[in-house]
């Protein structure tokens, strides 16, 4: 596994779903907040002292559809990355298109890439279980941090006791080089110097019937393995991981929480 296998990854989404779905559309989760909040930035906000003013990494851009909604809320410039030149291209381009050009923008860069800049705030939404190292990861980003910064890692956390064939699906057709936990992610930062709050996100997820689940994640199944035998199938053995994460969270093997971390 390597950062071109992830790069193709989203590639691949960014060809189908680009197609059908708004010029700037969300990649994280839709959840159920019972018409309180739109959207899970949404709830980000109204939950999580933010700062208002200086400088904001998107680290996992996507689009751009959180950077943009970022820049609507505050006054600090943006710079979203990503390792899909596609995604960073649509993203760019959309800046421009709205005048943004100047406070908002996008490059193709790695999460282990040297910063040149200090944020105030730095934001993974469900982006960072794409590393291939993970305390090298996080490492760069704390060293990026301004003095009482703030890093939002929105994610799906692995809370199950043993890791099994759906896991090892997951991790393959997401390029995965691990399922982590929250203790994963927390014991890379030096408490002293961090303050570390978990938030749940779980209340909020829509509940899906596991038998449905089960009954499209092996239709997948074949349609994959027939689509390997044809050099294709890219795009159905995405929906395989995913339908794969979500029996996992039908399970109760999953959480899906925001880890905020605070340099003191």
């Amino acid at each position: 596994m390597s950062e071109q296998n992830v790069k193709d990854v989203y590639n691949t989404l960014f060809r189908v779903e680009s197609k059908i779905k708004p010029t700037t559309y969300p990649i994280h989760k839709r959840l159920n907040f019972d018409a309180e909040f739109e959207d899970l930035y949404d709830w980000i906000f109204a939950n999580i002292d933010l700062p208002t003013e200086g400088k904001i990494l998107d680290a996992g851009c996507g689009v751009g559809y959180g950077s943009f909604y970022l820049s609507n809320r505050t006054i600090c410039s943006v710079l979203g990355i990503s390792l899909s030149e596609k995604e960073v291209a649509l993203a760019n381009a959309i800046s421009k298109g709205k005048g943004l050009e100047d406070r908002v923008k996008f490059k193709v860069q790695s999460f282990d890439e040297s910063l040149s800049e200090k944020y105030e705030l730095i934001i993974a939404v469900e982006s960072l279980k794409h590393t291939m190292n993970l305390e090298t990861s996080l490492k760069n980003l704390q060293n990026s941090l301004a003095p009482k910064g703030k890093i939002i890692i929105v994610e799906d956390y692995f809370t199950g006791k043993n890791e099994g064939s759906l896991t090892r699906t997951l991790a393959k057709d997401w390029v995965l080089k691990e399922i982590f936990s929250v203790e994963d992610y927390t014991e890379h930062c030096a408490q002293s110097r961090y303050k570390i709050t978990l938030h749940d996100l779980n209340p909020f997820m829509v509940e899906k019937n596991i038998f449905g689940l089960w009954s499209r994640y092996m239709m997948l199944h074949v349609l994959t393995m027939f689509g390997a035998v044809l050099g294709k199938g890219k795009f159905w053995k995405i929906m395989r991981g995913g339908l794969a994460l979500d029996i996992l969270y039908a399970r109760e093997e999953m959480a899906y929480q925001v880890l905020e971390i605070e340099k003191t």
